[in-house]
């Protein structure tokens, strides 16, 4: 009987410690309540940004320019489901959210170039 309660003892523990061990994947479920409208950021380090031309499906969408964000410059970000940052400005396409869209401008690099206004 004292075997058979540490068998259960020891599984019990080894089952515990496989499940504490498993990795989680950070979520940024933050982001995805506070950008859903455009937010006025300034730009506080060069970021390289990427003209996209909308394909459908989207798998044919491709980079078509490329334009450096400069320190200081205020532009406008909002997220959306497959790209990282829409950034936004005046004179710029911007077609993600729009029906017949063609083009939108993407920054891929997630977090650190930015600042809210």
């Amino acid at each position: 009987m004292k075997i058979k309660s540490s068998i259960y003892a020891l599984t019990s523990f080894l089952f515990l410690c496989c499940l504490l061990s498993v990795s989680h994947q950070n979520t940024y479920a933050s982001r995805w309540n506070n950008y859903k409208q455009p937010r006025v950021v300034e730009v506080i380090k060069p970021t390289k940004i990427y003209k996209i031309k909308i394909g459908h499906p989207r798998y044919k969408s491709h980079v078509v320019a490329t334009k450096t964000l400069k320190n200081g410059q205020k532009v406008k970000i909002q997220t959306a489901a497959s790209y990282t940052w829409i950034v936004t400005h005046k004179g710029w396409s911007n077609g993600y959210f729009k029906t017949n869209g063609k083009y939108f401008w993407e920054c891929p690099t997630e977090k650190g170039w930015y600042k809210l206004k």
